[in-house]
């Protein structure tokens, strides 16, 4: 433009500068969206982030309750085991002569880490329960409600208009 205007042997005044501001207004429109793009990608990257945060504690939270709960199944059949393992030393206990002995000892046992299994686990459902509401009442904050300006008196506030570019 004034290059070629100038090799050309045109002289131009130094008032004249309409196409520079042009070209200067266009670059800065240019430069201001893609600033807003990479805000806003910026914006979605880390939104995403911590929605896969928040995916990976709740597989971490609910492996740890798998866990637990073989856990306290464990140690269920160990109780069980620790009852049957005391009958079954070579104590002299007038119950070896006994038909039923080692039914009603087989069913204690498997009744007994059947009850401590079961009693674990239920009790761990309720403390997680009790855990979530918990975590629920505390994360509402104690909001006092506003009302809402109106906009029946209320005027706009316009910018002036100048010559759009393009």
């Amino acid at each position: 433009m004034y290059l070629s205007d100038k090799k050309a042997g045109k002289p131009r005044v130094n008032s004249d500068h309409d196409e520079l501001e042009v070209l200067l207004e266009s670059f800065s429109k240019q430069v201001e969206e893609i600033v807003n793009e990479s805000e806003t990608t910026m914006h979605n990257i880390s939104a995403t982030q911590e929605i896969v945060e928040l995916l990976l504690d709740a597989n971490r939270n609910n492996l740890l309750a798998l866990d637990l709960k073989v856990s306290i199944i464990t140690m269920g059949l160990g109780a069980g085991a620790l009852f049957a393992g005391l009958f079954g030393m070579n104590l002299a206990n007038y119950m070896e002569e006994s038909v039923v002995a080692f039914l009603g000892a087989s069913v204690t046992a498997v009744g007994l880490a059947i009850i401590l299994a079961m009693g674990g686990i239920r009790r761990l459902d309720r403390i997680r329960k009790v855990g979530l509401s918990m975590n629920n009442s505390t994360k509402r904050p104690n909001r006092i409600a506003l009302p809402l300006p109106s906009h029946q008196n209320r005027q706009v506030p316009t910018l002036p208009r100048t010559s759009s570019f393009i």
